[in-house]
């Protein structure tokens, strides 16, 4: 059984288009759109001021960092019906794709799903703090580096006796077909999970959205990429207390980090978010 609807969404959707007679619509035009409406508006009812700390997925560019660190309200855009309904299925293959790894077949051959809120209790990591627990994963907080991040997984390999972090991608097939590694802008969240859980290794699950085909591959983080991942967070953190706008990515970020970014008005207009155009770039635009 369905669940109701909220009421101001039933009445919206229960009244008649201006001008209208019942006996002329047709009906299955009508359903139509009362189907789009009702998908964005619990869509835009659904979205909430990001947290102010860091994010593993959202640390391509050093602005964005910024902006969500100060707390600054993303710019509203439209709501596209079939992004919505792209990320309602990347949700659901998630959530299937874990409850087969996590079965016991899985576990017959060798891979074992840990729970990732026991992982971390067990491991008296000092620095994490279990947020909350969804379907499948679990909401953690670094309370020293200010991240809030969630995992699709932890992964144990009886072969290697190694643990692994498992990070699930669904991606169209043009995409997908072409892919022969882990994408750059996802690099990030292997380096966070390596500095958050201590583990060097994430394996990568990619899946078509098309076709449910899958390719995996295997991100190892060194010692260095930890170190400069640090000093990137220390770096905005000093940014935010000093009200300092970092400068844009480079050309070759700007073509993966832009493209969806919530707050590409005001980095264009080079603004820090408190409706004041830096100093600094006001004398660039003087030259």
């Amino acid at each position: 059984m369905g669940r109701s609807l909220p009421k101001s969404l039933k009445t919206m959707l229960l009244a008649k288009p201006d001008g209208a007679e019942t006996k002329n619509l047709d009906p299955a035009s009508e359903l139509l759109v009362c189907v789009n409406k009702a998908i964005t508006k619990l869509a835009l009812d659904g979205i909430r001021p990001p947290s102010r700390a860091f994010h593993p997925s959202s640390m391509q560019c050093e602005r964005n960092m910024f902006y969500q660190l100060k707390g600054v309200a993303p710019e509203k855009g439209d709501v596209s019906v079939e992004l919505v309904g792209i990320c309602d299925s990347g949700t659901d293959r998630h959530l299937r794709l874990q409850s087969l790894i996590s079965g016991e077949h899985m576990g017959r051959l060798g891979w074992h799903y840990l729970d990732v809120g026991e992982y971390v209790r067990k491991k008296g990591f000092p620095h994490l703090d279990v947020v909350g627990h969804g379907q499948m994963e679990t909401k953690l907080y670094d309370h020293e580096r200010n991240v809030s991040f969630m995992t699709d997984g932890i992964l144990h390999w009886d072969y290697t006796n190694k643990d692994y972090v498992l990070e699930i991608k669904t991606e169209a097939s043009a995409k997908f077909y072409k892919r022969n590694g882990v994408d750059p802008k996802h690099y990030d969240q292997g380096t966070m999970y390596a500095l958050e859980f201590g583990l060097e290794d994430t394996i990568f699950l990619y899946e078509s959205r098309d076709t449910t085909a899958h390719k995996t591959f295997l991100y190892h983080v060194t010692p260095q990429m930890k170190s400069a991942k640090e000093a990137q967070i220390a770096y905005v953190t000093q940014c935010v207390q000093t009200n300092t706008l970092p400068p844009k990515p480079s050309a070759e970020v700007q073509k993966y980090a832009c493209s969806y970014c919530p707050y590409a008005n005001m980095c264009h207009m080079n603004h820090n978010g408190d409706g004041l155009i830096h100093p600094k770039f006001v004398e660039e635009d003087a030259k």
